[in-house]
């Protein structure tokens, strides 16, 4: 067993057993004896010089305990006095100077023996003596070296006739809420100011981050702020190219889990055979082909940090009930292992399919569905919320032109061209398209010439449209104001006044999103807010 380190003494201390047998000492004892060597040996040995130096025998249940030397208390005190950053000092009833420690001397190296003049040559006015008196407590002033803020306190010491003899004075910095406030927020705007310097704008898959300014993605980012720090399993839906992965990189980066690995699985573009040991590993033989000395699952390499499983609706069926065993243990067993590790990382998943409609089809698994939908966060297609694409062009222009050294600049027009179409590939087609644009400009411009066909017929469809009516009140199809009145719709007399009602509903929203192709303009048209407008949507207009 390693000795028992002793603190540092201007008295020699010595530990022994019960047997007199040194099993430790201090640097004091060694000196006192003139030996390094002390442990280990008979303490009978070191009697006379014991004697000699005032030695006192302590017993400690069955260890015995010598204390010797010349030590004194007080020199014991200013030892832990001058080994501590506290500024320490004290003067009597005439300001002279009675002590001061270390600290206390490098803060004022050239010292005089009145506390009055030290303190009046460093233009520090000392807290009035005679309110200390007075009151007969301490008392506490704020100065200012120029960097910090500095806490003066001197307190009196009584005699035992209760009279005040002489002062006790300490200097500490200043700590405070609003001192610690302040050099919080000084240090955050530092952070800021270094990732708009070492970002600038880009994610760390090299592309821009994701700026959306209409009412609908200003509530989905304020969802997403509240959940970054909640440490829960986060289920992301929406169609294809909305950004799902570029949002669960956005929640990984604002967590407290930003400094380890974001580590992403696409269950879609890996076989199945794959999957299972791409994201749980292997040991060394578990199957034909697998390397002689395991390989680490995804899972190990994003210990600490996030795991984004993109395209879940994909992972096989035999799959999911050991992914539901890592969400709800954080546990998993390679494969050939029967050792069961730990994993600590937060699950975000993806996908762009009806999971629901998976689990009614029996290809999903309903406990693993209920285990991931914790936290859901639907993103709208891009024609949801157009008000976002002109941010996007300006965006993605700004990065492309950066990226290949170009210059290249978008007519108005072609701008507005770009903000009427749907994108049905999202924010995805429309980040490809301006890259496109960029590339192949000529003449450091994009004009209307530079775009297909496609884009400048739908913009001419709607300017006509637009210019063909000055109203936007629904407008209902004789196809549908038809449901209204056709009696089929109650002709099932067998039906419940809930499932009439979803008939109804079933036409009212199919027709509305018919006229307005948007579950924002849903939404609003309906006065409801457009997360239910997006559920109905999805409830009776996908079928």
């Amino acid at each position: 067993m390693d000795p028992v380190q002793l603190p540092p003494s201007h008295r020699g201390l010595i530990l022994t057993d019960k047997h007199g047998i040194i099993q430790s000492c201090n640097m004091t004892a060694k000196h006192i004896m003139s030996s390094d060597t002390l442990v280990g040996r008979p303490i009978k040995l070191y009697a006379e010089k014991l004697h000699a130096e005032d030695g006192r025998l302590d017993k400690l249940d069955e260890t015995l305990m010598i204390t010797f030397g010349s030590g004194t208390l007080k020199n014991d005190l200013e030892q832990i006095f001058n080994q501590i950053d506290l500024k320490i000092f004290a003067f009597d009833l005439d300001g002279n100077t009675l002590y001061s420690n270390h600290a206390f001397s490098i803060a004022f190296p050239h010292q005089e023996k009145n506390i009055y003049s030290l303190f009046k040559n460093a233009q520090i006015a000392l807290p009035a003596l005679n309110v200390i008196k007075h009151a007969r407590q301490s008392i506490s002033t704020l100065i200012n070296d120029g960097e910090t803020n500095q806490i003066i306190q001197l307190t009196p010491i009584f005699s035992d006739s209760n009279q005040i003899t002489f002062f006790m004075g300490t200097i500490t910095e200043e700590n405070n809420t609003q001192t610690l406030n302040h050099k919080i927020k000084q240090l955050q705007s530092e952070i800021n100011q270094t990732k708009s310097k070492s970002h600038e704008h880009i994610c760390a898959t090299g592309k821009p981050f994701l700026q959306f300014n209409s009412p609908s993605m200003k509530e989905l980012n304020a969802l997403i702020s509240n959940l970054v720090n909640k440490d829960i399993t986060i289920l992301i839906l929406g169609p294809s190219g909305t950004g799902k992965s570029t949002f669960a990189k956005k929640i990984h980066d604002e967590s407290l889990r930003n400094t380890k690995p974001f580590v992403t699985i696409n269950c879609s573009a890996l076989p199945e055979n794959l999957i299972e040991s791409e994201l749980f590993g292997y040991e060394k033989g578990a199957f034909t082909g697998a390397l002689t000395t395991g390989k680490k699952g995804l899972i190990e390499v994003a210990n600490g940090g996030t795991l984004f499983i993109d395209e879940i609706g994909e992972l096989p069926l035999y799959l999911q009930g050991k992914l539901l065993e890592l969400l709800q243990d954080r546990t998993y067993r390679p494969v050939g292992s029967t050792e069961v590790k730990k994993a600590d990382v937060r699950i975000i998943v993806a996908t762009n399919k009806d999971l629901y409609r998976q689990v009614e089809e029996k290809s999903f698994r309903k406990d693993l569905y209920y285990r991931i939908a914790v936290a859901v966060i639907n993103i709208p297609p891009l024609s949801e919320h157009p008000e976002d694409i002109i941010d996007l062009i300006n965006l993605y222009s700004l990065h492309f032109n950066k990226k290949y050294e170009l210059q290249v600049q978008f007519t108005r027009e072609v701008k507005e061209m770009l903000c009427t179409y749907e994108w049905p590939g999202n924010i995805r087609e429309l980040e490809h398209f301006i890259e496109f644009l960029t590339v192949r400009s000529y003449d450091g411009k994009v004009e209307k010439k530079d775009l297909p066909l496609e884009i400048i017929r739908h913009y001419e469809t709607v300017k006509n449209a637009k210019s063909s009516t000055n109203t936007t009140a629904l407008s209902i199809s004789p196809h549908h104001l038809s449901h209204y009145e056709d009696s089929s719709l109650i002709d099932n007399l067998s039906l419940s006044y809930d499932e009439h009602l979803d008939r109804i509903n079933s036409v009212l929203i199919k027709t509305y999103y018919d006229t307005f192709k948007s579950s924002y303009k849903v939404a609003e048209k309906l006065k409801i807010s457009q997360s239910k407008a997006h559920r109905l949507i999805q409830k009776y207009c996908s079928k």
